[in-house]
């Protein structure tokens, strides 16, 4: 995604030509590597955040970085097409985000807002990436500067109030964390190794357990369905094509679904020579859980 005419997205992979010298796993770390050097913003999540006075719009980078933007006043125009219109984003510098603060020195994958059930005037803003989560209190860190009508002067760096680091990995060294979930006291984050998910706890700030799929796929995607007598389940997607499913109530895995293979996807042309398998790069619950919608 591009905030501005200016900022660009390099260049997708090039097709490889020997899967058996040059590994999927190689290309994306040159590609990581890239978006890394690369001084243009790279904008890898999106979420809205609702203030009192105003609405926000959260995103996380490939330069480390969280950044805000304060939406406009959309207007529906009268042109008989519905479509709406706004002044406040008449040229560039508008579109600038008024919040930017690097909390990494590396890339940013995922952004979650969660509200504690037990102290609804807390909001935690959650970020996570190559070098794992961190935390920040929305309401007490961020809120404010956003309200000061200067929230980039003075331009100091925000501390969080918990961080939690994936184990090392003999293969990979540090281990990103490439989507994050929060369930009332526990956070769960989609890890790129062996591990699959690690589920750590809010409070103690431990880690409890990690969720590995069948496979021990390179996950991607998480999603919570909605607890329902004290239970949820929480639905795991990456490489390996399945979609694996937790009770996380009692850590155990329920069910796997195969969709690596499956003859109603239409796959990339890119992939079949570099990883046969179909894998899950997305997975959303709707809010009676009745459905389940996987991308990839």
């Amino acid at each position: 995604m591009r905030v501005s005419p200016a900022l660009t997205i390099p260049p997708l992979l090039e097709p490889f030509t020997n899967a058996d010298t040059i590994s999927y796993e190689m290309q994306w770390k040159i590609h990581r590597d890239g978006f890394q050097r690369d001084e243009k913003m790279v904008i890898f999540d999106l979420k809205w955040q609702k203030s009192s006075k105003d609405l926000w719009l959260i995103g996380c980078t490939n330069l480390g970085e969280i950044c805000i933007w304060k939406t406009p006043n959309l207007v529906l125009s009268d042109d008989g097409n519905n479509s709406i219109t706004t002044s406040d984003f008449a040229d560039d510098m508008s579109r600038a985000p008024i919040f930017r603060r690097k909390i990494s020195s590396r890339i940013l994958y995922s952004i979650r807002l969660h509200t504690p059930f037990n102290n609804t005037d807390q909001t935690l803003l959650v970020a996570a990436g190559d070098d794992g989560v961190y935390i920040f209190d929305w309401n007490k860190q961020i809120l404010p500067f956003l309200e000061s009508g200067r929230p980039n002067e003075p331009n100091l760096p925000i501390t969080p109030i918990s961080r939690f680091v994936p184990n090392p990995s003999a293969n990979e060294g540090k281990v990103e964390i490439n989507d994050v979930q929060i369930q009332a006291h526990h956070i769960y984050g989609a890890a790129g190794d062996s591990f699959g998910c690690y589920k750590w706890d809010l409070t103690k700030e431990t880690l409890v357990t990690t969720y590995q799929s069948p496979h021990r796929g390179y996950l991607h995607a998480l999603a919570l369905t909605a607890p329902c007598n004290q239970r949820s389940l929480l639905l795991m997607g990456g490489e390996d094509g399945a979609l694996s499913i937790y009770d996380t109530a009692h850590d155990k895995l329920v069910d796997a679904i195969d969709l690596s293979n499956s003859k109603n996807t239409n796959s990339n042309a890119v992939r079949p020579r570099t990883c046969p398998k179909r894998w899950i790069s997305s997975c959303e619950t709707i809010s009676d859980d009745q459905w389940w919608a996987v991308a990839g």
